[in-house]
């Protein structure tokens, strides 16, 4: 026999379901309007784009919708006379903010080429942006916008769940499990890290990146990040007439000569430690003896004053201009091009070896955002090698 915690915690799932297949229908949406934008994406990834992409509907739905989560879940709240109301208005509340946010990147990312995160806000509130203006403009997404929540009010299950059903000295452990269940949902996973919206790099083509994610999940990522602002010392016309960046250089390497490019990155490694800058034995043979038969640059200068910021600044030339390194910023998501991507252009197969977990820093979904590479951390190392190799802590032991 079915008891009164048994059907309410089923009732509570249909709720969440429903929540979940408005959202993918939001996605669906997204990808049919943008599709020649999104052109570069390959079509076969499309299932998978999908599938993925409920792992970031979870994680909103859980931010989103945390008052009707917690009006659901908390016992004591159950014997209130309009509790079943008051936690349907939250449902349709939280739901139409997504299904808005969703709506409002079908033409943003016409702009941008990316999801909206906080700076949105700061959209609206310019007073030079008249929102009356934006409504009247696309009111076919305001009718899209009603119709979605019009479905939601008719698919809510169980508008006149009688919360007495459940007895809440029963409903303790259940409480519990589902608090868990919620955390995990709005961590995104068991992953290092909480889920982030470049982290979809990491299972789907960089193309499809925008699809996957949602714009809920766009804006709790850049919520936390701050947004610098662009300070205007010089007009374009002036900072030419002063300094023109763009160089044309003429082809090095005759007949398509395409010689081997390394890159060894360093973690810690200042001057003091190189023998071949300090005309002395130092802590560096291998670069030594190299150093004789290369072009030698004594003079060098930071980009990046962490490790998190290294990669960007290595491989785009992206300096730290902010408070938090770019990776964590609200610009993660944005379609830059790294040495890779030009590289890959001229024919080049690029790697990169990393020794620590897969997921650390976000070197991973920066690489595949920023180009064509394939990236080889912990977890492939495991394929190929023993795990006693791992020092425990960080990563692969630098010596055999």
């Amino acid at each position: 026999m079915q008891n009164g915690q048994y059907i309410y915690l089923k009732i509570w799932f249909k709720r969440i379901l429903f929540s979940l297949l408005f959202l993918s229908l939001s996605r669906i949406l997204f990808i049919f309007y943008l599709f020649p934008y999104l052109k570069t994406a390959p079509i076969s990834e499309l299932p998978l784009v999908l599938i993925v992409g409920v792992l970031f509907d979870v994680q909103s739905m859980v931010y989103f919708l945390l008052p009707f989560h917690l009006l659901s879940l908390l016992p004591p709240l159950f014997k209130l006379k309009h509790l079943p109301k008051i936690t349907f208005g939250f449902y349709l509340l939280g739901n139409g903010l997504m299904i808005l946010l969703n709506l409002i990147d079908l033409e943003f990312y016409k702009i941008k080429s990316r999801r909206s995160g906080i700076e949105l806000f700061s959209l609206v509130s310019d007073k030079s942006n008249p929102v009356l203006s934006y409504i009247i403009n696309y009111w076919w997404l305001a009718l899209i916008l009603f119709a979605f929540i019009y479905l939601l009010y008719k698919s809510y299950p169980n508008k006149k769940t009688l919360f007495g059903q459940v007895k809440p000295i029963l409903w303790i452990p259940i409480f519990f499990s589902m608090a868990c269940f919620l955390l995990l949902g709005a961590r995104g996973g068991l992953y290092i890290k909480p889920l982030r919206s470049f982290d979809a790099a990491r299972f789907v083509n960089p193309a499809w990146v925008s699809a996957t994610i949602n714009s809920p999940t766009q804006l709790i990522t850049s919520y936390s990040a701050s947004v610098p602002k662009v300070p205007q010392y010089y007009t374009d016309a002036e900072c030419r007439s002063h300094l023109n960046p763009i160089r044309t250089v003429k082809p090095y390497f005759k007949n398509n000569f395409k010689p081997n490019v390394v890159l060894i990155i360093l973690e810690s490694f200042g001057r003091d430690y190189c023998g071949f800058l300090n005309k002395e034995p130092r802590f560096t043979p291998f670069l030594d003896s190299l150093s004789k038969q290369s072009l030698l640059f004594i003079n060098a200068y930071s980009s990046g004053t962490t490790s998190m910021e290294s990669i960007p600044a290595i491989f785009s030339s992206i300096p730290s201009l902010m408070e938090v390194p770019y990776i964590n910023s609200n610009f993660q998501s944005n379609k830059v091009h790294g040495i890779h991507h030009y590289l890959s252009n001229f024919g080049y197969d690029c790697s990169f070896y990393y020794g620590a977990e897969n997921g650390s820093m976000g070197f991973d979904n920066f690489l595949k955002i920023s180009g064509k590479i394939q990236y080889f951390g912990l977890k492939e190392y495991y394929q190929t090698q023993s795990k006693s190799d791992f020092d425990g802590h960080w990563g692969i032991w630098d010596e055999p």
